[in-house]
């Protein structure tokens, strides 16, 4: 749902004047914390640890699948009062258990279709550019039949670096033969607001997002929407 206490202020032309749209994933297009969450609880009674809440998963969500682990081990470990378990034992619990239930319980935020069909119907190129490992991010983009409206994927595993550095921005720009500063930058978080400050281009964010559960509002974007359906 919307993020009834943030302040919103109105997209305007930002899908006119760009070129281009880069769209982030988990918390823009698709809400996949109870798949994320799922997973980390398998991961956590693989190890011998308390598993944590939804709540806790969705403020840990956005940097990618290392640092969601990392963050979940801390956390479980100190609620038991042991040393964290090893990462790489970790990882491979998680990836199992994700591989199983990514896209179970994950759906479409309202008002994402039909904002892509928006951006598709003006002729504008489209880009994922989310931390999410590719294997992941094409299996939900597939699910929700919107895999072949991307112009290219950039994931968490096949870029130098990954946001909020700007290089995944930057080469989606170039790939598109576009300038960075004429593409707009959609996301739910910090991370896509640096990484667009940075790049730079125009950063538009959507008010439900996870952003680590803090009002996106507070962090400089160049709008905020409650639906993509409003660019």
């Amino acid at each position: 749902m919307p993020d009834k206490t943030s302040k919103s202020a109105p997209a305007g032309p930002w899908l006119q004047q760009a070129e281009a749209v880069f769209f982030d994933l988990d918390g823009t297009l698709v809400d996949s914390a109870r798949d994320l969450a799922v997973a980390c609880n398998r991961m956590c009674q693989g190890l011998g640890l308390p598993p944590p809440d939804e709540k806790h998963v969705r403020h840990w969500i956005g940097n990618g699948v290392p640092k969601l682990i990392q963050r979940t081990l801390a956390y479980c470990a100190s609620q038991a009062g042991v040393p964290e378990p090893d990462f790489q034992q970790a990882k491979a619990l998680f990836d199992a258990a994700y591989r199983d239930t990514v896209g179970q319980y994950s759906r479409l935020f309202p008002g994402v279709r039909a904002g892509l069909e928006k951006v598709r119907a003006a002729g504008k190129p489209m880009v994922c550019i989310t931390n999410k490992p590719l294997e992941f991010t094409e299996t939900l983009l597939k699910q929700f039949g919107v895999y072949g409206w991307f112009s290219l994927i950039l994931a968490g595993d096949n870029v130098e670096r990954k946001k909020p550095d700007p290089w995944p921005l930057r080469h989606a720009a170039a790939f598109l033969r576009q300038p960075v500063e004429q593409c707009l930058m959609v996301g739910d978080s910090r991370h896509d607001i640096q990484a667009g400050k940075q790049a730079p281009c125009p950063v538009v964010c959507v008010s439900y997002g996870y952003n680590h559960g803090q009002p996106i509002s507070d962090f400089g974007a160049d709008a905020v929407i409650n639906s993509l359906a409003e660019l």
